[in-house]
């Protein structure tokens, strides 16, 4: 005898409602930005050259494959100029980059420190830059207060010769003469008589920054270092300013890192040094101010060069002059922070213009809204700009709708280099397991087998494409999608335009990762960064004039503004002297961090309470101090009313209520839209409410008289009653067993929320019930899932993974009989439990939750895949094929469900839409539409169809999921036997990028409405 009806819609609300729960606490963060943190610094181990430190992860003593290389460097000029990092995938050692790695790794740690410490990573973080500088002390190989006498190294290694070989390093010949063998490491220099203010600006820049860090508490701080650093610092600031023009490179060209100017890496230099002067010599800031003017002058606004860069530290030098107190009058300020919102909004614009065949814009985004120049090293790139949007917002921390949007971008380009993606593939080694990573990177040593007797070479290993690369370059960031197609990349040693890393993107992803850190941090513990960038500004932000140097100040410069620095003809700052560090006045304590870059959670908090909208009004009614009377609970509810859907909040709300009135209150956010709500959900959350109060009230009251009576006559084991100590556990289960039939989902969400409430505000209301009401709710599970059927039961089991392997083992262990908390069950159980799920859900005018539909969507397709693999035949087909409105019959047997439609209730706009993805022919594009419609009703998907029976007058017209894969498995099916098999094959094609939609989907990767 089959569940009453009415059982079986309690039965379903439940299972949706354990999925639900489960699914909310799965989605406090898409991407482990604590882990991304971590992995740059093992990088930065793997490229160092020289004798390799003892606590180097990749030595082959560490279980690696690394180990001493190139220890001869710079005998050749009579100076030690081994140690070092590898620029990239090669073994040359070339100073610009690695300068620009230590500036640009120091920014983010000044202005994130919390998130460095927070994640663990601030010493191996601070360990690993001062490997970087110490190499750079070597390279300053003539260091002098006098300008002209300085000697600097601009590269070690000759470029040719370096790239016709490929091994180890550490095998790799040393000091050949001849130009034609591979060992050819010749060391080039820069002086007064061959130009580089470039370099020399980098190495001034990186030296500072690395002497600021070094000053701060932790294992690897040393004053002694941080003191050598920042005077030669301001020696290559000085040279810099006083030879000027670009490095031409090694003999006039082959150069690997040529510069288009100077004014930018000396701007940056001075901005670091005024970092350090700004509390006690004002001339250091002034002199930083002129060299910003002169690099944009030089350069030119965001809309001239767009990317920010080893080649354009403009902008990295603009974020940290904002950051500092630099005294500036106030159109020069304006304008610097013109420049920088001009910058962020760029990139941001760039996500809404399609390249239509990459290069085509200076910034054009790919089909799947990957922002892109067209130029090398796509994924540092967008880094750079992700962490720069979000410093920016850190910066003008009170422009909250503007602010989401600068950390929403961030948040989608980096979660596109990680493999959220069409191609479901990280350009980063080693995050996240569940994509797939470069397998092939154009990266020498870690290709080459750890046993260094196992050759390693262009015909063994480079060219060889079943060998993939025998040791793993954590960290390593590749460059990313190619020059010319649209979203493609190839995972070839062969692509070093996209399958290459370098230690020249390793700063932005650092900075970008402590960044998104900061940011998940000032967030609620119940809001995470993927509700955050889903929620809709109140206002869309408005366009940013161009920044452009205006001829005279808008205002007049203030008594505390000095005049401009001494310039050249060029409109360059002279060799003015910065003061020497003898001469300098002591500051009272170092910096810990740039004066106001550091957002408190608290001043955040403020922000977002003040502004309408979005994620703000959950953070505004989370916090006490905004809830502690009925005026305050009335405005904070008006918040949740645009979203009446999320009943978390509005118990949330209640929970925090302190008295009835303040309660009723509450009630009023799911009152929003009658039209979906209305009297009657209003009327269980109420009931649900006083239900779970009951059994509070009910456990504490037998615990109570237990207690009492074990006090007035104890038994002889202690109770009361003779017999064993009634514990709470007991107490929960008896209180829950007898209303288990009454438990729904409402209920369900309620006692969450008061949960959730709970943990938040210990010292609530309702705090100090927060061990009994997790003791009730486990109880709550534990009974729902002993009551019900098999198949709900393994669904539920199976709904609670994320992963397909995962899912897909649970569903075998339940069609091979069961085993432990996964009882058997057969797969046309299985495909009809979930399809009757996907039709409760699909028939609603409005999806709750679009993430557990693509989850339920995909483990119905995997029932169908195990029903092909074994040859069963799902129970689902015949119901489908009665049912009234055969949405979704997709069944479980060996045709996919073809026969759960006759054609008279196939859905007409999944089939329309589905003709009009055969007729398009790139997948990219394919995988867009599909994304739009699977994320949100799209009236866009297909035009409206007539219904093609009395059944399926009055259902939601969408194309949703559900009957989409349904209608999708019938086509397949019905082509079968025809002679199209270039159609099936599209379909089949369709099929599979559907699957890989509602999986980002289902992970949080997509954002659906």
């Amino acid at each position: 005898m089959g569940t009453p009806w009415k059982g079986r819609e309690i039965e379903r609300q439940l299972v949706l409602a354990l999925a639900l729960l489960l699914l909310a606490s799965a989605s406090a963060s898409t991407h482990n930005y604590s882990t991304i943190l971590e992995l740059p610094f093992r990088f930065l181990e793997i490229q160092q050259s020289g004798a390799l430190p003892a606590w180097n992860r990749a030595l082959v003593s560490a279980g690696g494959w690394r180990g001493n290389a190139h220890l001869a460097d710079g005998q050749d000029i009579g100076s030690n100029v081994s140690g070092g990092w590898y620029d990239a995938g090669d073994h040359l050692k070339v100073t610009q980059p690695t300068a620009y790695t230590i500036a640009t790794i120091a920014l983010g740690a000044v202005m994130y420190e919390k998130s460095y410490r927070a994640a663990g990573v601030w010493d191996d973080m601070v360990q690993n830059v001062r490997w970087g500088a110490e190499w750079l002390v070597k390279a300053h190989v003539t260091a002098s207060d006098d300008p002209e006498a300085n000697v600097l190294v601009a590269q070690v290694g000759d470029e040719s010769s370096d790239h016709a070989y490929w091994g180890r390093p550490e095998q790799q010949m040393q000091q050949a003469t001849d130009a034609q063998l591979p060992g050819y490491r010749p060391t080039y220099v820069i002086n007064a008589q061959t130009p580089g203010a470039d370099i020399a600006g980098a190495v001034s820049a990186a030296m500072a920054a690395a002497s600021v860090l070094l000053r701060l508490p932790g294992a690897h701080s040393d004053v002694s270092l941080a003191d050598d650093l920042e005077a030669r610092a301001r020696q290559l600031y000085q040279f810099a300013a006083f030879v000027q023009g670009v490095w031409a490179g090694p003999g006039g060209g082959g150069n690997p890192y040529p510069s288009t100017a100077f004014e930018d890496d000396v701007a940056l230099a001075s901005a670091w040094l005024c970092h350090i002067d700004a509390a006690v010599v004002f001339e250091t800031c002034q002199l930083a101010r002129a060299w910003w003017s002169a690099a944009f002058g030089s350069i030119g606004g965001p809309e001239a060069n767009g990317v920010a860069g080893w080649d354009n530290v403009l902008p990295w030098a603009t974020m940290l002059l904002l950051v500092t107190s630099t005294n500036s009058p106030p159109a020069e300020a304006t304008l610097r922070s013109t420049y920088m919102a001009q910058f962020v909004q760029q990139w941001q614009s760039a996500e809404k213009q399609p390249c239509g065949g990459i290069g085509g814009k200076a910034l054009c985004a790919t089909s799947a809204g990957y922002v892109y120049s067209g130029a090398m090293g796509g994924s540092g790139q967008a880094a750079s700009a992700g962490a720069l949007s979000v410093m920016m917002a850190t910066f003008q921390e009170g422009r909250t709708d503007v602010n989401r949007d600068r950390h929403c971008f961030a948040v989608r380009q980096l979660g596109y280099v990680l493999g959220d993606n069409p191609l479901n593939t990280s350009f980063l080694i080693g995050y996240p397991p569940t994509a797939r990573q470069p397998a092939f990177a154009q990266h020498r040593s870690s290709s080459c087998d750890a046993d260094w007797s196992v050759p390693c070479g262009w015909d063994s290993v480079y060219s060889n494409a079943s060998y993939p690369n025998a040791n793993a370059a954590l960290g390593a960031l590749v460059g990313g999608l190619n020059a010319s197609i649209d979203g493609a990349y190839t995972d070839t040693r062969t692509n070093g335009w996209g399958n290459e890393p370098a230690v020249s993107y390793v700063g932005g992803l650092a900075s970008l990762a402590a960044a998104l850190l900061d940011m998940q941090a000032a967030l609620p513990s119940f809001c995470s960064l993927t509700a955050y960038c889903a929620a809709k500004p109140a206002k869309p932000a408005a366009a940013i004039p161009a920044a452009t140097k205006p001829s005279e100040p808008s205002e007049p410069a203030t008594a505390a503004a000095a005049p401009a620095a001494p310039a050249d003809a060029a409109g360059a700052p002279t060799a003015a002297a910065i003061p020497s560090v003898a001469e300098r006045p002591a500051p009272a304590a170092p910096a810990a961090a740039a004066a106001g870059a550091q957002a408190s959670a608290g001043t955040m908090a403020a922000a977002q309470a003040t502004a309408s909208g979005g994620w703000a009004c959950s953070n505004y009614c989370a916090d006490t101090t905004y809830v502690a009377n009925v005026v305050q609970m009335s405005e904070c509810t008006a918040c949740v009313t645009s979203t009446p859907e999320d009943m978390s909040m509005c118990y949330q709300c209640m929970a925090r209520a302190a008295d009835y009135l303040g309660r009723q209150m509450c009630f009023s956010c799911i009152q929003g839209d009658l039209d979906n709500y209305g009297a009657a959900v209003r009327e269980q959350v109420e009931r649900a409410a006083k239900l779970m109060e009951e059994m509070l009230e009910e456990i504490m009251s037998e615990l109570f008289v237990e207690q009492a009576a074990a006090y007035i006559a104890p038994g002889a084991d202690g109770s009361g009653r003779g017999g064993p100590p009634l514990s709470e556990a007991d107490a929960v289960r008896s209180t829950v067993v007898q209303r288990i039939e009454f438990l729904d989902a409402n209920f369900l969400a309620a006692l969450n929320g008061y949960i959730d409430a709970a943990a938040r505000d210990p010292e609530g209301p309702v705090g100090e019930l927060l061990p009994l009401m997790e003791l009730l709710r486990n109880e709550v599970l534990y009974q729902v899932a002993l009551r019900l059927p098999p198949a709900a039961r393994v669904l539920n089991r199976t709904l609670q993974e994320r992963d397909k392997d995962a899912r897909v083992g649970v569903l075998r262990t339940a069609l091979s009989g069961g085993r432990g908390d996964v009882p058997g069950a057969d797969g046309g159980s299985l495909s009809t439990a979930a399809t009757q799920f996907i039709d409760d859900m699909e028939e609603q005018d409005v999806v709750v939750d679009r993430r557990l539909l693509a989850r339920l969507c995909l483990v119905r397709e995997e029932v169908r895949f195990l029903g092909l693999e074994a040859g069963f035949t799902g129970g689902g087909q015949a119901q489908d094929a009665a049912s009234p409105s055969g949405s979704s019959g997709s069944g479980a047997g060996g045709d996919g469900g073809a026969q759960g439609f006759h054609r008279s209730n196939v859905p007409q706009r999944p089939a329309a839409f589905i003709n009009q993805l055969v007729a398009v022919g790139v997948p990219a594009t394919r995988l867009g539409l599909l994304s739009r419609a699977f994320c949100e009703d799209w009236e866009g998907a297909a035009p409206r169809q007539k219904p093609q029976s009395s059944a399926q007058k009055g259902q939601p017209d969408w194309v949703r999921p559900g009957r989409f894969m349904a209608t999708l498995a019938a086509m397949i099916s019905g082509v079968e036997a025809e002679a199209g098999s270039g159609v099936r094959q599209r379909l089949a094609d369709i099929q599979m990028e559907a699957i890989s939609v509602l999986d980002r989907i289902q992970r949080g990767e997509l954002q659906a409405v």
